[in-house]
């Protein structure tokens, strides 16, 4: 992401928390139902975003996506629509929750496994992150990656703990790829 992107991202986020006060909770919910209608439609932020579409079509399409949500919400949205910013809705959801997160000392622990695990292991986990990262307060979140094979890797407050099967062999790789590279090196020295 460009750095005027971050900057952008980072800076909607936080004035959406300066003027969102008691009504946080409310707007950061509301977000999220926003955010899953991008999700689902990976086209539709650019397709907003894009100068051919008229302002009409635009505005159409948001009253439908803001109806009923609160004054600041709406705003925002507009907000996003004036400067043609849908494309960083998402990133700026994430970096507004994690604002919020770090106003309530609450951290996001995601644990990351091949496999869905249950509340009682996710439970488990997640105590064990917040002794290890020193979290005062934590929210954990399963995420699936078929990709790690197995294990688990937890990311906590900006750390990760990496016990994946896949990051496991790729060490066993690296250790027999030296191992290979050094046996080389002392048999071309004979």
């Amino acid at each position: 992401m460009a750095i005027n992107n971050s900057r952008t991202i980072k800076n909607y986020a936080a004035a959406l928390y300066e003027v969102s006060g008691k009504q946080t909770p409310k707007v950061l919910s509301e977000l999220l139902e926003i955010e899953k209608v991008f999700e689902v439609n990976k086209k539709l932020a650019g397709t907003l975003d894009d100068a051919s579409v008229s302002r009409k079509e635009q505005e159409k399409f948001i009253a439908t996506l803001i109806k009923g949500t609160s004054k600041i919400t709406q705003n925002f949205i507009y907000t996003l629509a004036d400067n043609r910013h849908f494309d960083l809705l998402e990133p700026i959801v994430v970096e507004f929750n994690e604002t919020v997160n770090r106003s309530n000392h609450q951290s996001i622990v995601t644990v990351t496994t091949a496999e869905p695990l249950t509340k009682t292991d996710l439970n488990k986990i997640g105590k064990v992150a917040q002794t290890r990262f020193n979290l005062e307060h934590i929210e954990v979140q399963n995420v699936i990656d078929p990709s790690i094979i197995g294990g688990v890797v937890i990311n906590a407050g900006g750390k990760t703990i990496d016990g994946s099967v896949k990051y496991k062999l790729a060490q066993i790789g690296r250790h027999l790829k030296s191992e290979i590279v050094e046996e080389k090196g002392a048999n071309n020295g004979n």
